[in-house]
């Protein structure tokens, strides 16, 4: 897949009314389902993101393989999630505070508000250490965000190469209307790196919740999604974001089943929704990114 960070694919994929091509998607019965499903998806990966560029700045113990090569900065910080954000660090409780102004709204035009909070264990980035991430009256594009996240290393290989599994308990999505969408999960990411540089992030996992229409569903992984780090566009990605190029979803709802499918490992910009023997072959090349997080 040509570069695209996964939490913009994702949402590019399945927001109907972004452009032509994704109208074909209102032929696919339960896309608003498929659409809240994704956006759930999309934020937990602008998250990662999130708090992997925070416990980069001002301390070299916690820096990211790729941040830390790039000498990370809170002026860097700020000009990617925008001047009104200020991150606090209280060492002795082990606690940073990221907190968002008034109208912040930078890293892929998203507005963010409300205030995030990461305790962490006295050790880092070691077998054992973990994050834990609550949410303060936070909302992204005027949706508040609730739940607690814990991400913790479970196994480093010989190489180096760590496993993480990352938890999220009453998660929930709450819209500007007041209805709302639920969430629990289970994920476990194996990240490669070589040469001290991220090759690809494998994910496994699955994940329950209550759409805001009160129907129950879940989301399994039936065959690991692999994220690449390596993939390479002429003109408007960097290096830093991340795609999808193989892997299998399954959406469940009651005895029916949405397949999404990211392909064959390929460096392209298409993936395959089915759902009751309809396929839509998505080209994401075409499609706009602005409008992340909103209810479909």
């Amino acid at each position: 897949m040509k570069y695209l960070s996964f939490s913009c694919f994702l949402v590019i994929l399945f927001l109907v009314g972004c452009s032509k091509d994704e109208t074909s998607l209102n032929t696919l019965e339960d896309s608003f389902l498929l659409i809240e499903n994704i956006n759930a998806l999309a934020f937990d990966q602008d998250l990662e993101e999130l708090l992997s560029d925070a416990f980069a700045v001002d301390d070299s113990s916690t820096k990211t393989v790729d941040n830390a090569s790039k000498g990370f900065t809170e002026d860097k910080f700020k000009s990617r999630y925008g001047s009104c954000v200020t991150i606090t660090h209280d060492e002795d409780k082990n606690q940073k505070t990221i907190f968002f102004g008034d109208d912040c709204n930078r890293l892929w035009k998203q507005s963010r508000t409300g205030t995030i909070v990461i305790s962490y264990s006295e050790e880092k980035d070691l077998l054992g250490s973990f994050k834990q991430t609550d949410f303060v009256d936070f909302s992204m594009n005027d949706i508040k965000i609730e739940g607690v996240r814990l991400t913790e290393i479970t196994a480093i290989d010989s190489n180096g190469n760590k496993t993480r599994q990352s938890t999220l308990q009453n998660g929930k999505m709450i819209y500007e209307d007041g209805t709302f969408s639920t969430k629990q999960k289970s994920f476990t990411y194996y990240t490669v790196v070589e040469d001290k540089k991220r090759q690809y992030t494998t994910l496994t996992g699955s994940s329950t919740g209550v759409s805001t229409k009160g129907e129950n569903f879940s989301m399994n992984i039936t065959k690991p999604i692999k994220y690449s780090h390596t993939c390479f566009s002429d003109k408007w990605f960097s290096k830093k974001w991340k795609i999808p190029v193989d892997g299998v979803k399954n959406i469940v709802k009651g005895s029916e089943t949405m397949v999404v499918d990211f392909g064959d490992g390929s460096c392209d910009l298409t993936a395959t929704v089915t759902n009751n023997g309809v396929s839509k072959i998505i080209d994401l090349f075409k499609m706009k990114r602005g409008k992340k997080f909103k209810k479909p």
